[in-house]
């Protein structure tokens, strides 16, 4: 087909016509086999900058879709976080009361309530500590970004070999 985008003649009108020189979206376009020896060092170079640039941006492009998805993973797990925190917050402040009340009617209420109120600090300080430590094993890091510019360096080392 020419640019107006009338069919050629000698070519087929319902046919797709392959083209080595354009690449898909998304992808690094690659030099059609037996191109390399017409091409000069300086074209050849001026190439892999092209490549290595392509490269890059989809890498950074990678990593910017894979920490967005950390980061939702992360919001939601906090969310269902706090709301457990509030809704435990609730049910102990009850708790609380009615065990200070209890406890008040066989000794001081002021001894009560500190003895119900150490008890809940404990409680409070174990549950800091575990959820600190399950903090520590979040891995923020993108992973597959982290796989993928590994293959990458050592496919452009092979490449160079």
């Amino acid at each position: 087909m020419d640019n107006a985008g009338r069919a050629r003649p000698g070519a087929n009108a319902g046919s797709v016509e392959q083209r080595n020189d354009v690449a898909l979206p998304g992808t690094v376009p690659s030099a059609a086999p037996g191109a390399a020896p017409n091409q000069s060092l300086p074209q050849l170079l001026k190439q892999l900058q092209g490549d290595v640039a392509e490269l890059v941006k989809m890498e950074k492009a990678l990593a910017k879709k894979e920490l967005s998805l950390k980061a939702a993973e992360l919001k939601h797990e906090g969310l269902q976080l706090g709301a457990a925190g509030v809704v435990s917050a609730l049910g102990v402040a009850c708790l609380c009361a009615a065990a200070t009340l209890a406890l008040a009617t066989v000794m001081a209420a002021w001894l009560a309530a500190l003895i119900v109120g150490a008890a809940l600090t404990a409680v409070g300080a174990v549950l800091a500590m575990r959820s600190r430590t399950n903090l520590k094993h979040f891995d923020v890091a993108p992973q597959h970004l982290a796989r993928e510019v590994r293959r990458d360096a050592h496919a452009m080392k092979e490449a160079a070999r």
